[in-house]
Formats: structure tokens, C-alpha cells, sequence
């Protein structure tokens, strides 16, 4: 099945983001101690579950988008989209310093480009329309 080569940066993007909480998974349970003693506003078991929780999504979503399946298109704007707001949530209401507040406007700006590139690779037509089988 020949896939279009804008499709290669989509699921690179995915799997990255995949390994990227998968990381944080790894790194959560090895710093298990020191999260416990710290003063955190949320539990560790939130930090460590979200992260799998995410890791699984961008995996499945990835799949998707590779085997260029209708959902997939569906499923990488739903989960950045989603993945980008909580993030936000946690930035803005579990922020305990107001450090994370200094970057604002860098990273919406990055954000709402990741999210606009995204969209028009998803949705140019092409892109669905070329699921075809090789000889």
C-alpha cells in the first residue's frame, strides 16, 4: 500500500510523543522515593498513569494514521487536541511556582502551529484518498 510521505512526520510525530511519556512512565517509577517526599499538588500515581495513559494513546492513534484507517485522522487531532489541554490544565491549576507561566506564549504558539500543520496534513485530500495495493 503505497502511503503518502507527509504521513511519515505524522506517525514520527505520534511515536515520538509515545516514547516521550513512556519516558516519563520509566522515569516516574525509578524517582518513585523522591516523588512521594516531595510537595507536589497531585499524587504520583496521577503523574505515572497519565503518562501510560498517553503513551498507549499515541501508539494506537499512530496505528491508525499508518494503515490510514478513518479514525486515524480523527484520532491524531482528538488526541494532541486533548493531550495539549491537559497539559494546559496542569500548567495553569497544579503549577505551584510561576515558573511554568514564563514560556506561555512560546509554547501556544508552538502548540496552535503543531496543531494547524497537523490539521492541514490530515485533512489535504490526497492524503485518504490513495489507499491503493501494490502489484
Amino acid at each position: 500500500m503505497r502511503r503518502p510521505r507527509r504521513l511519515i512526520p505524522l506517525v514520527g510525530l505520534l511515536i515520538g510523543l509515545a516514547l516521550f511519556n513512556l519516558l516519563g512512565v520509566v522515569s516516574g517509577l525509578q524517582q518513585w522515593a523522591l516523588l512521594n517526599r516531595l510537595a507536589l499538588s497531585v499524587s504520583p500515581v496521577y503523574l505515572v498513569v497519565s503518562r501510560g495513559v498517553w503513551a498507549v494513546v499515541f501508539v494506537v492513534v499512530s496505528v491508525g494514521v499508518w494503515r490510514l484507517t478513518a479514525w486515524g485522522r480523527w484520532g491524531i487531532l482528538l488526541a494532541l487536541g486533548v493531550y495539549f489541554v491537559q497539559g494546559w490544565v496542569e500548567r495553569l491549576w497544579f503549577e505551584r511556582s510561576g515558573i511554568g507561566l514564563l514560556n506561555v506564549g512560546f509554547l501556544l504558539s508552538v502548540q496552535v502551529i503543531i496543531l494547524a500543520l497537523v490539521t492541514l496534513s490530515v485533512w489535504r485530500p490526497p492524503i485518504y484518498l490513495t489507499k491503493s495495493v501494490d502489484a
